[in-house]
């Protein structure tokens, strides 16, 4: 008889929308339990994905499941890096930026599905000053709307545009310096992001043209733009041609050395991390293995 797959879930119960109280019935209901077997466990306080996921890898289970947004899959993928154990995901965030990007379903009946399926992909992660990200990072302006959105009480992609609107006058932007093609360019930017896939979440596509799977980082520089252009910037932010920007500039690179001239936030996988003004950031080719829901870029 074949050894069923160990199999926990760790849902985080106050990400994204609504209550999380159905998701362990809907699990029992539809997961493929002659292929595997399971426990689950809701977190408690910041960083109990994590050591959920510590104590997983210790006990062999061979697939952990993110249920919840990129903040909880991030702390996971901190763990699961460079490991064997596969990370699922049934994305119940307010972005789902890396669930998107790969396929998964948002309805969770069709999410568990997909890890029956258990179509497996190893992907790409990244390091920003030691630590991990698998969808997007990133210092400035983004960063400190990341940590105003997590600080509200509302969530979703509105409340999100909402404190961008209110805050982006205020902002100062910060001077950065960094090394392209071995020329030296320092210069001011609203924001510079971090990309290992193509969008924050909701659909909304910082870096339209990067991949999980090409063992590069695509580095998306923000210049400071008119209040009068965020309609165009959301257009084409929505519709995959942010690149095609007079504002924006795009590098594809394996290693990158950023300098602030003061300290600046930065936000990983969509939460706020610390305010620094020096930034090593790397791509790790192939450390994940993902179990996703589509053929993936």
């Amino acid at each position: 008889m074949q050894r069923k797959e160990k199999l926990l879930f760790v849902v985080n119960p106050i990400s994204g929308y609504g209550k999380k109280d159905q998701i362990g019935a809907l699990i029992d209901k539809y997961l493929d339990h002659h292929k595997y077997e399971y426990q689950l466990f809701k977190t408690n306080f910041p960083g109990h994905a994590r050591e959920l996921a510590q104590k997983a890898v210790s006990d062999e289970t061979d697939m952990v499941i993110a249920v919840g947004g990129d903040g909880t899959i991030n702390e996971i993928v901190n763990v699961l890096a460079k490991t064997q154990v596969k990370l699922g995901i049934i994305p119940l965030g307010s972005g789902n930026g890396l669930g998107r990007h790969v396929g998964i379903p948002l309805n969770p009946k069709k999410a568990i599905n997909s890890i029956n399926k258990g179509k497996c992909l190893p992907i790409d992660t990244c390091l920003v000053n030691g630590v991990t990200f698998v969808n997007m990072a990133g210092v400035g302006f983004e960063a400190y709307i990341s940590k105003v959105f997590n600080e509200s009480n509302e969530r979703g992609l509105l409340t999100y545009l909402k404190c961008v609107i209110q805050h982006f006058n205020n902002y100062r932007t910060e001077s950065y310096e960094f090394m392209v093609e071995g020329k030296l360019i320092k210069q001011r930017y609203l924001t510079i992001a971090f990309a290992n896939s193509q969008q924050y979440g909701n659909n909304a596509y910082v870096a339209p043209r990067a991949s999980i799977k090409d063992g590069y980082l695509d580095v998306v520089f923000v210049q400071t733009f008119p209040f009068y252009y965020w309609p165009v910037l959301i257009f084409k932010t929505l519709t995959k041609k942010l690149h095609t920007s007079r504002y924006i500039k795009t590098h594809r690179t394996k290693h990158f050395h950023l300098k602030a001239e003061h300290p600046v936030p930065m936000h990983v996988d969509g939460d706020f991390h610390s305010s620094l003004a020096d930034f090593q950031v790397e791509i790790q080719p192939k450390s994940l293995n993902l179990i996703v829901g589509k053929e993936v870029i």
